[in-house]
């Protein structure tokens, strides 16, 4: 997960440094860092309920800032209609369950129990509206 922030990072870090010089090269990189947040967010995911990986709390929230970072890009680069949906479904897939990993305790969600909710849910998720003012 470190190496996946630290591209991230450093896409947008470089893409803002030579937006005003190179404008085509910034979208590229920024692009990158659309992409590696994309994967950090959607590999890092607890329903996957992978028995080798343990997820803490920071690895959650962390995924959680990947997603929405994700969703901004994909409007800041104008990004088409397909993009556009997956990064809502990302989106989506990692704020529903969040206070159920979070929380510890009997109302903590298993995750079978959240696979099977968001097979019932994964239609329903694209019309939502989502600010597009989040910050890096």
């Amino acid at each position: 997960m470190g190496f996946g922030r630290a591209g991230v990072q450093l896409g947008l870090t470089e893409g803002r440094r030579v937006a005003g010089s190179n404008p085509d090269l910034s979208t590229s990189l920024i692009g990158h860092a659309k992409a590696i947040s994309y994967n950090l967010a959607s590999f890092s995911w607890p329903g996957w309920d992978e028995q080798e990986i343990e997820l803490c709390v920071s690895d959650i929230a962390m995924e959680l800032d990947a997603a929405k970072l994700n969703l901004r890009l994909t409007i800041e680069l104008k990004r088409g209609a397909g993009p556009m949906r997956k990064a809502h479904w990302l989106w989506e897939h990692t704020s529903l369950p969040q206070a159920a990993w979070i929380r510890p305790g009997p109302t903590s969600m298993k995750p079978a129990d959240l696979q099977k909710m968001m097979a019932r849910n994964s239609e329903c998720c694209w019309p939502r509206v989502i600010a597009s003012s989040w910050t890096v």
